[in-house]
Parts: structure tokens; C-alpha cells; sequence
């Protein structure tokens, strides 16, 4: 994608007479991008080979080939589907500033080289630059939301760097509460921000202007959100673990839960192919795929920010923060998980029904569905 994009730029310069770039290199570069847009990055950001892997097919040149693709060779590649726009919005989904620094609900299917959970902006290559790049290629009405979660989560000099990054501030490449505009080391992505920094755009929160529970449906991969404020904003995320025909296919992983500045993984949400998928209010949710279900409850309802309820997934560890709890009805064990810094709400079977604190669970056989 580096290549195309260098292809397309010195088309027709002095010296490339002969250079079949219209004719052979740019056609290539059309069919490889498609095949990224629908084997690689699914239609809301999941990448095949997971999220550490996807930086080198994100930051090494395929967003800058996005935006280049259109302008200099007429080919939109962004306005037709949702794949390449959730190559940078799904960052908006997963971020939370815990500890202080972006990080995101990494699911690792890959070695620790391809980086860790920690939302790293200083990389020379992948890992960095992912908002400056990430800006040319989202429609605008995106825009907003991004540019709050940046400013929010992101950009905080004292709070954005991990402890890998200390040395930028220790050389002086950024003082005290100077803006870097993502672009804290390489050169080209200061020329990145430049081109594509939505200078003039009020940053709103991204409810309202994002799903808070989304769906890729070509990975099979689940991402749930109950808003964006702080560290205790809470996401879960699942992945089924089928793709697409001759495409990589993830392993499908445990389910996990970042909440309350806790993180938990534990059981597993499978399926060969796509589930039934019915997204609620406020970032709530149902999955319904084969005998594994979960269904994610964010009203509040049951008296704790976080009530989970799974049938066939497995269950965690219980601490201060998490509670888990089995639940026998009608011959299935529900497995009820809450999260919640004060009281639990208490967890009864009743007939065929679960009560969790003010909320009602129920399950027919084929969904789980809640009272509120």
C-alpha cells in the first residue's frame, strides 16, 4: 500500500516513461485493497489476524492510500462500505484511559511484537499516527467524535505516553501540555495532521453520533460500550471466531470485559457463523449464536452499571468488583455476571426467570431477553 501510494504520486514524472503504473501497478494496488476491505479489516474494524497485526496493515500506508486513492486516481474505496472508515473507528469504540494512558481491550492472537494493550503513538511506523491518518479517511460527520475521544483520551501529554514513550518528553520533542496532533516522532505524520486535522470542529461526545454497540459481521467480533467519560466507562467484547472463505480466521478467544478499572476475561461466546445480533439502548445488546448466548444489559436496571447474562459461556472470577453467579432455570444455568463498586444486586432464580435486583431476565431457547 506504501507502493501504491508512491505509484500513484509519480505518475507521469520525468523518468517513469515506460512504467506501467497505470496500466499494471495501480490495478494491482485496486485489487489488494479490495481484498484488505473484505478479508482483512471487517465491516466495523476487526482485522483477521486480530488488533495487534492490524497496525501493520493500518499505519504502514494502507489509510494514507485510502484518502491518496481517491484524490489522485478517482478511486472511493471509503464511501461504498463501513470497512475502511472502522479501520479508524473502531479506536473511538475501544479506548478507555485506564492507569492514566489510552489503552484499548486487546484480543492477541499474535506475539507481544505486535504490541500490547497499550494505545502506543510514537511508532515509526505501525503503532502511531492513527488519529492523523484516521481523520482523512471517516466521513465528517465521524469527525466530532473522534476528535473528543483524541482530545479526551488521546492527546493529555502528561497522560497520553506510556512508559515506552518517556523519552519523547525527555528529549524536548514535546513540553508540558504542548499539542503534538498525533504526531509525536515521524515526520510524515505531522504532514498527515496537516492535511487532515479537522481544524474548526467542535468535538462532541461520540453517543449519539456512534453506535455504542456494534457488530462485525464479517468476523463474527462484538464490541459494547456504556458511554464515554472516564476510566470506569465499561466495554465488552466478544469474537465467534468464523471469516471469511480462504481468509484468515481468527481463534475465537475468551470474552472480555473492561469496566470500572477492572479487566476480565473468561469463558468464550463460538460460532461457526454469524449470530443473531439485536442491539439495544445505551450500548446494551443480545447474542444469540447457536446454544451460546450473551445478552449485555447497560440500563442500569438491576442496581449495577454492568449486568452480563450468558447461557453456554462459561463463567470468571468473583472480586470487590466483579461478581459471578449461576442461576439454574428451566434446566439451563445462566451465568450472571455484575459489576459494580458498591452493593451487588442479589441474584434469584424464579421460576422461569432470573431477578436480578430491579431487572427480570427470561430466555425462550432462542434469545435472552430483559424486562427493561
Amino acid at each position: 500500500m506504501c507502493g501504491a501510494v508512491a505509484a500513484a504520486a509519480l505518475a507521469g514524472d520525468h523518468g517513469t516513461e515506460g512504467a506501467k503504473i497505470w496500466e499494471e501497478w495501480l490495478p494491482d494496488a485496486y485489487r489488494n485493497t479490495l481484498a484488505m476491505l473484505t478479508e482483512g479489516f471487517g465491516d466495523h474494524g476487526w482485522y483477521a489476524e486480530s488488533q495487534g497485526p492490524s497496525h501493520v496493515s493500518s499505519d504502514t500506508g494502507f489509510q494514507i492510500w485510502l484518502a491518496s486513492a481517491r484524490v489522485a486516481c478517482g478511486k472511493d474505496f471509503i464511501t461504498a462500505r463501513p470497512n475502511a472508515q472502522y479501520i479508524a473507528l473502531r479506536w473511538v469504540m475501544e479506548i478507555i484511559p485506564q492507569e492514566g494512558r489510552p489503552q484499548y481491550p486487546l484480543r492477541m492472537a499474535a506475539g507481544p511484537s505486535y504490541g500490547t494493550h497499550e494505545f502506543t503513538r510514537s511508532g515509526d511506523w505501525s503503532h502511531g499516527g492513527q488519529f492523523a491518518q484516521g481523520f482523512g479517511i471517516v466521513e465528517d460527520k465521524y469527525k466530532p467524535a473522534m476528535l473528543w475521544v483524541y482530545q479526551n483520551f488521546v492527546e493529555p501529554a502528561e497522560q497520553g505516553l506510556t512508559s515506552k514513550e518517556a523519552w519523547v518528553n525527555e528529549k524536548g520533542f514535546l513540553g508540558k501540555a504542548e499539542k503534538s496532533y498525533d504526531a509525536l516522532t515521524s515526520p510524515w505524520k505531522a504532514v498527515l495532521a496537516f492535511v487532515n486535522w479537522p481544524i474548526g470542529v467542535e468535538p462532541k461526545n461520540p453517543a449519539g453520533i456512534l453506535p455504542q454497540a456494534i457488530e462485525d459481521r464479517v468476523h463474527g467480533y462484538y464490541c459494547l460500550r456504556n458511554r464515554w467519560k472516564d476510566a470506569d466507562d465499561i466495554v465488552v467484547t466478544a469474537l465467534l471466531g468464523y471469516g471469511p472463505k480462504d481468509a484468515y480466521k481468527p481463534k475465537f478467544g475468551p470474552l472480555v470485559v473492561w469496566g470500572l478499572g477492572g479487566r476480565y476475561e473468561f469463558g468464550n461466546l463460538t460460532s461457526p457463523k454469524p449470530a443473531d445480533f439485536f442491539p439495544g439502548k445505551g450500548g446494551s445488546g443480545v447474542i444469540a449464536a447457536g446454544e451460546k448466548h450473551l445478552a449485555v444489559d447497560f440500563s442500569g436496571a438491576s442496581g449495577a452499571p454492568l449486568l452480563l447474562v450468558g447461557v453456554g459461556i462459561g463463567e470468571g472470577k468473583s472480586d470487590s468488583t466483579a461478581q459471578f453467579t449461576n442461576a439454574n432455570v428451566g434446566g439451563r444455568t445462566f451465568t450472571v455476571l455484575t459489576l459494580s463498586k458498591d452493593k451487588h444486586p442479589e441474584v434469584k432464580a424464579d421460576g422461569n426467570k432470573v431477578a436480578v435486583g430491579g431487572q427480570t431476565v427470561t430466555f425462550d431457547g432462542m434469545r435472552i431477553t430483559f424486562a427493561k
